[in-house]
Formats: structure tokens, C-alpha cells, sequence
């Protein structure tokens, strides 16, 4: 009895070692976001006929008043679109996996008339410095925020001087050695000098809610292409 018993022991052990040697290999799988490091070409363009998943990873978190969610993702019609579905305050957006050295950063895009948000931003994790062009609407008509956030300073702008209409726009960063330059629909809008621009970035492209306004039908910010060239 004693030796049958010692038998169901070690059994059981082959059994849960086998299965932790399984869990050990699931885990240490690549995550499907996993970063792709340094850009090294002088130029890259996306006009979202797919969407490359070696190019860009989906968000999945909060902010704001939105869960960013990768169900709100998708590409269509050579557009990359993020949704935000009938009464929910949830969207979308994607993060580049690669980190640009500095360059010229663009993007083309749809935005509509509601509360919905589009941020255009460039990143650095290691030292909490970011660049931002926003687009908002204050409940009468669409304008443009730009600036920086970052342990050194914080700087917002607004400049309603432009038009967002029912039509694809444009928005650039021009990020050189101390200073940014945006410019929306090639027009400058704006400069800003900073002593801390990191030698690479990472971009993200998100649409959120400026406020918990829920809405009866779907909404859509359709994003046609983004550009980047490296300078020299």
C-alpha cells in the first residue's frame, strides 16, 4: 500500500512539473506588442492598406473618460479607423513599436464635429517628455491645441485660427535639435524652444472623449497616412 501510494505522489509531481514547463513556455512567448527598437531608414510611410503589427501596436487603457480599446481598431478603405460605438465612451488608438530619431513627423486625418478628441503625440518613456497636437471640440467648433509635457515644463497652446472641417487635415512635428516646430495643414502655428528633446520618440495616434457625452450612433476619426523623415 505504502509503495502504491508513493506512485500516486510522484505521478502528481510529473503531472504539475509538466504543466509548469508548459506555463514556462507560454510566458516567455514575445507579447504581441513587444518593441522593435531604432528606426534606421531615412524614411517611413504608412497609408494603412493593412494594418503591419510589426509597425504598430493597439492601445488597451484608460484615459480620460475612454477605454481604449483594440476592438475600436481596425483598417478600412485605406484609412486606419478607430471607432467609438453607439452609448459607450470607450475608442481607440495605436503607439508606434519603433522609436524615430529626430525628424518630420505627419499625419492625415478625419475628425467630426462631437466631443471626441484626436491627439497626435510623440514620447519618450525615459525621461516622461511629450509632444502633442490635439484636436478638440469645445461644443461650437474644432480647434487646435499644441504643446509639451514634461518634468522640465509644461506648455499648452491654442490656436483657433485654423479650420477643421469635414475634411482630411494634416498635422506635423518638425523636431529639431532644442525646439519643435507644428505646423497644421503646412501652415506654422507654432515653435517651441526645449533644451530636453530626446534623441528618439515614439508616436501614438488616439482618439478619447473630452467629456462622458455618449451618443445613439457610432462615431469614426479615420487617419489616411502617417509620414516620418529622418533629418539629417
Amino acid at each position: 500500500m505504502l509503495f502504491r501510494c508513493k506512485k500516486k505522489i510522484s505521478f502528481f509531481w510529473v503531472f504539475v512539473f509538466s504543466f509548469l514547463l508548459l506555463l514556462g513556455s507560454c510566458i516567455r512567448e514575445p507579447l504581441s506588442n513587444e518593441l522593435a527598437g531604432v528606426f534606421s531608414s531615412d524614411f517611413f510611410i504608412d497609408e494603412f492598406n493593412t494594418f503591419d503589427d510589426s509597425n504598430w501596436a493597439m492601445l488597451n487603457e484608460y484615459f480620460l473618460f475612454s477605454y481604449l480599446s483594440p476592438n475600436n481598431v481596425s483598417v478600412s478603405n485605406g484609412n486606419l479607423v478607430f471607432v467609438i460605438p453607439r452609448n459607450t465612451t470607450s475608442s481607440g488608438g495605436v503607439v508606434s513599436k519603433y522609436r524615430f530619431p529626430k525628424g518630420d513627423f505627419a499625419i492625415s486625418f478625419l475628425k467630426t464635429n462631437d466631443n471626441s478628441v484626436l491627439d497626435f503625440t510623440l514620447h519618450n518613456s525615459e525621461n516622461s517628455v511629450k509632444f502633442f497636437i490635439r484636436i478638440k471640440y469645445d461644443g461650437y467648433t474644432n480647434f487646435v491645441e499644441y504643446g509639451v509635457e514634461s518634468p522640465y515644463t509644461n506648455f499648452t497652446s491654442t490656436n483657433s485660427n485654423v479650420a477643421v472641417s469635414y475634411s482630411y487635415h494634416s498635422a506635423k512635428f518638425e523636431v529639431l535639435g532644442s525646439s519643435i516646430n507644428y505646423y497644421y495643414d503646412d501652415s506654422l502655428i507654432g515653435q517651441i524652444n526645449f533644451d530636453y528633446v530626446p534623441q528618439y520618440l515614439y508616436s501614438r495616434v488616439f482618439s478619447y472623449l473630452s467629456d462622458s457625452t455618449t451618443y445613439f450612433y457610432d462615431r469614426y476619426i479615420l487617419v489616411d497616412k502617417f509620414s516620418y523623415q529622418k533629418r539629417r
